[in-house]
């Protein structure tokens, strides 16, 4: 699970995901 939540913190660095880098702090707790 800790890996997931690095992943998305990191894919918006290299990726183009605003949308997903705000969902990930609260996307991640629903999911997780």
């Amino acid at each position: 699970m800790t890996s997931k939540e690095t992943f998305t913190h990191y894919q918006p660095l290299g990726n183009s995901d605003p949308a997903h880098t705000a969902t990930a702090p609260g996307g991640l707790s629903a999911k997780a």
